[in-house]
């Protein structure tokens, strides 16, 4: 059976009452989906099988490392060198056999499991068990591979560039390795002043919103730097424009706390003509980001976010990275005046 929508469902509900043992193997590993899949109480075998030609971004490396050591039930394994994977396979057993097992394109992070029509999975048929259980011998053997948790890792666990310059009205700040680029977001209004109804206190705009929704504008400037891509829409045969559906832009967050947080570029603004997202958001509620933040800024759930409260903390924007496919890394961390 193919499956091109809710795969994350489909993935997790696969979890049946004889399965006592869960088997991914993904290009790129999330640590949120592995967090999830621990709730089943399974033994799980986990691979990263293209960390040693990405490297493996140090926030998300860190929570893998802590869920392996800290879980007896649970293995994560980083694909050595020379030894890349891009295979993406789900596969469930119990009592040592193999029940069920899925293969496609779909990663098993946010990004591959959430987006309807993005990635398939298919059924592997039963007759092809044993093709696939020498497959996965061969590419989780073990001198292939190694522990997560490893002390003497050979995986590149890769870090945020510091930043050369901290002046708050940049745009593009360039970072001291390579040419990767740190893109600044204000946490202010067009006017430069901190707005009671929207951005972090989106919330507080009427009755219908939550205390704690939030979400973090990107302005035209920020756009056409080139740093956001645009819009796309899922167009098919006989549907027509009014109806077309765009494609959810999602987000792997990592904060420089080590927090993980899925996230949804929306909203429409026009550069020209020309459709981009204007604000990014939590993925699943809008409160999740507020939260989040008002949290790091040492104010209580709900409470309104003032000027003063930013001036205190230090920072009136976040400095963000792409350290991957639809992957990001989000710096607020507080600077001491």
């Amino acid at each position: 059976m193919l499956y091109t929508k809710d795969l994350a469902k489909v993935i997790f509900n696969n979890f049946d009452v004889t399965i006592d043992e869960f088997i991914v193997i993904s290009g790129w590993l999330g640590s949120a989906q592995v967090e999830e899949a621990l709730k089943k109480k399974v033994k799980i075998t986990a691979l990263f099988g293209m960390s040693s030609t990405s490297g493996v971004p140090g926030a998300n490396h860190q929570k893998l490392r802590i869920m392996d050591m800290t879980n007896k039930n649970l293995n994560v394994y980083y694909a050595l060198p020379g030894n890349n994977v891009h295979s993406k396979i789900y596969v469930w057993k119990s009592r040592g056999v193999i029940k069920k097992a899925l293969i496609g394109s779909a990663n098993f992070t946010y990004q591959g499991i959430s987006t309807d029509y993005r990635e398939s999975l298919q059924t592997v048929e039963q007759a092809d068990f044993n093709k696939l259980k020498e497959y996965l011998d061969e590419i989780l053997n073990p001198s292939k591979i190694e522990r997560c948790s490893s002390k003497n890792l050979k995986t590149r666990i890769t870090s945020v560039p510091k930043l050369l310059i901290t002046d708050p009205k940049a745009l593009i700040i360039e970072g001291e390795v390579g040419n990767v680029k740190i893109i600044r977001l204000t946490l202010l209004d067009r006017g430069g002043k901190l707005s009671e109804k929207s951005g972090l206190n989106w919330g507080h705009v009427d009755a219908h919103n939550k205390p704690n929704d939030a979400y973090i504008r990107i302005s035209k400037s920020a756009i056409k730097t080139g740093f956001f891509a645009q819009k796309s829409y899922e167009r098919k045969p006989g549907v027509p424009e009014s109806k077309v559906k765009n494609v959810r832009m999602t987000m792997h967050i990592t904060w420089d706390d080590g927090t993980v947080m899925d996230g949804l570029e929306e909203g429409t603004q026009y550069v020209g003509e020309v459709e981009y997202p204007k604000q990014i958001s939590s993925a699943q509620k809008k409160e999740i980001l507020g939260l989040y933040l008002r949290k790091r800024l040492g104010l209580k759930s709900g409470q309104k976010v003032t000027m003063g409260d930013l001036e205190k903390y230090g920072r009136t924007y976040i400095d963000v990275t792409a350290t991957g496919p639809n992957s990001y890394y989000m710096d607020f961390s507080k600077i001491k005046r």
